[in-house]
């Protein structure tokens, strides 16, 4: 699906829907106001329009009540993965994901902190008949390369260092030093080009359950013990406390 940034859906630009329901694309809204409260503050919009706007998406088919309440259907996901730019020959696209898997392969020899245990592809490329696709749409399963300590603040003390060795800078929020190591292996996959859409397998539980997705690369391995530079005691920076 390729959006316009001149669309506009219930009211509101089409590419602030589509970054506001990637947002959303894993919960589930128990009550009405949940979901408009979630649409406020992803939006921006005031109370009213809230109201207005979550009406018009549940009336346009972007939203369903389930037994777990509210949640994104198989349109409102089709508009959350979908692209703005230019729509991609066939065998562009085919030669962009053999880069990218070449890629995972070389990623998975390194000594980044997490591996690739798989990748599914979905969306328009799993079309045969389709000549262009807007994107490339793919989910990453990501696995543990290293043994990691279950203790909370040894773990944060351990995603510093390798956050400081890999660019140099030391501290960061918990949500920074956690996000680090996914957000720095999709830079490396995408490799700047993008054609990509890469999404966390691990959150993907609802685009699975209403989305084709097949699975096109597999390379499951044990995780390994921590190399010398990231031994919890051979680490001089104080332990931080989770607070």
């Amino acid at each position: 699906m390729r959006v316009d940034k001149a669309d506009h859906i219930a009211g509101v630009p089409a590419t602030d829907l589509r970054r506001a329901f990637r947002a959303m694309r894993d919960e589930n809204y128990r009550h009405l106001d949940d979901l408009r409260a979630a649409l406020g503050a992803g939006l921006e919009l005031t109370q009213a329009q809230a109201m207005t706007v979550a009406a018009q998406l549940i009336a346009e088919g972007y939203f369903d009540r389930g037994e777990l309440g509210y949640a994104l259907t198989e349109r409102g996901l089709r508009l959350a993965a979908s692209s703005t730019g230019k729509p991609i020959p066939r065998a562009k696209a085919e030669q962009l994901l053999v880069e990218l898997l070449d890629r995972a392969r070389v990623i998975n020899q390194n000594d980044s902190w997490h591996r690739i245990g798989q990748i599914e592809l979905f969306g328009s490329l799993l079309d045969p008949s389709r000549e262009t696709v807007n994107d490339i749409d793919l989910l990453v399963t990501l696995e543990p390369r290293y043994e990691t300590p279950a203790d909370n603040n040894e773990l944060i003390v351990l995603l510093n260092a390798y956050r400081r060795g890999r660019t140099g800078k030391d501290g960061g929020t918990l949500m920074q030093l956690l996000s680090f190591p996914s957000e720095e292996l999709f830079k490396q996959l995408k490799a700047g080009k993008r054609a990509y859409q890469l999404l966390d397998a691990a959150s993907q539980d609802e685009l699975r359950s209403r989305t084709e997705c097949k699975v096109i690369f597999e390379d499951r391995a044990e995780p390994l013990p921590l190399p010398k530079s990231l031994h919890f005691d051979n680490i001089p920076s104080p332990k931080p406390t989770l607070s």
